[in-house]
């Protein structure tokens, strides 16, 4: 009976905290852990609107992705470097600020694809043109 209890509580927990990351990320950035932070970075983004700056401290992203400081500076250093995101911090109470640039972000993946032939956009636009079914985006 406990046991069942137990699996309970350790389910509910890990759904209360998933780590999402989209796998195109990995290969256009070459690099995990930049991946998974961007992921994350995109869909706080999105939860709010585009143009915002999301705060965030060190352990926050620890707890949210699993990933160490150490991972964290690495990743975030990989994603300026593809200038897809911007710091500031206001405070010395280590809240950083994060902004990403998802039309660079988008940009980024277009290239990607293209550069892999992962997609033939004049095929895709052609085919969407054709199709008669709706989108649901």
């Amino acid at each position: 009976m406990r046991i069942k209890i137990l699996k309970k509580l350790i389910i509910s927990r890990l759904e209360e905290r998933k780590a999402i990351y989209y796998p195109i990320f990995v290969r256009a950035l070459d690099e995990l852990n930049a991946a998974l932070l961007l992921s994350h970075l995109i869909i706080l983004t999105l939860k709010r609107h585009e143009d915002c700056w999301i705060e965030r401290t060190t352990d926050e992203f620890l707890r949210e992705t699993g990933l160490t400081r150490a991972e964290q500076e690495t990743a975030r250093r990989r994603l300026r470097a593809c200038n897809i995101l911007k710091e500031k911090k206001i405070n010395k109470f280590s809240i950083i600020y994060f902004k990403l640039d998802l039309k660079k972000v988008f940009k980024m993946l277009k290239e990607y694809m293209e550069e892999e032939k992962v997609i033939d956009l004049k095929k895709e636009k052609t085919r969407q043109k054709n199709s008669t079914s709706k989108s649901i985006f």
